[in-house]
């Protein structure tokens, strides 16, 4: 893969652009802990992956979100850190987290906030993404109904690109163990 760095640091200097080294200085309160020079996956708004690029630097965000410069051939164009899957990090397999609170349950699936709807021990779950209000049309997913009997994964959104590429980075399996893992017993 070609690498743009030269091309980078001189439309840096040519420009006058202040670059970071270190997302934090740029954005403190971001959730990421990313740094120039680590290698990562860019993971689209459609949840298509393009692995093997690197973190060049970072700007103060860009009106649409975008602070972090990677070595492509679009590196004046810096993307979102939600964007951002660090090489060997448990972001790069299906990644489910669990928060439990005020009688709401939310998954964090592969970083999409979703509500647990309804669920029934070994059989189904239902899942409401829990939009940021930012979203374009593209960016947007339905309910998500998870059969662990069948071992499918169905929505509304089954014509869209995002959400057959979300589809196809959830495990299902890892979805049951953190629902059983919760102790789930006023919904079974």
């Amino acid at each position: 893969m070609k690498s743009y760095r030269e091309e980078f640091y001189k439309w840096v200097k040519d420009n006058n652009i202040e670059i970071s080294q270190n997302l934090f200085d740029v954005l403190p309160d971001s959730p990421y802990n990313l740094k120039a020079g680590q290698t990562c996956t860019f993971r689209n708004y459609c949840f298509c992956d393009f692995p093997g690029y690197t973190i060049m630097g970072f700007c103060k965000p860009e009106l649409w979100g975008g602070c972090v410069f990677l070595d492509f051939d679009s590196y004046w164009c810096p993307v979102k850190p939600e964007y951002i899957l660090l090489d060997g990090t448990k972001d790069q397999r299906c990644n489910v987290e669990a928060t439990q609170g005020n009688g709401k349950i939310i998954l964090e699936i592969n970083r999409i906030r979703c509500l647990l709807q309804s669920y029934e021990k070994g059989v189904f779950a239902n899942l409401i993404p829990l939009q940021t209000g930012g979203e374009t049309i593209e960016e947007k997913l339905n309910n998500i109904h998870i059969d662990f009997a069948e071992n499918t994964i169905s929505s509304d959104d089954y014509k869209s690109v995002k959400w057959h590429s979300f589809k196809h980075t959830i495990d299902i399996e890892e979805v049951k163990i953190v629902i059983k893992k919760l102790h789930l017993n006023e919904l079974e």
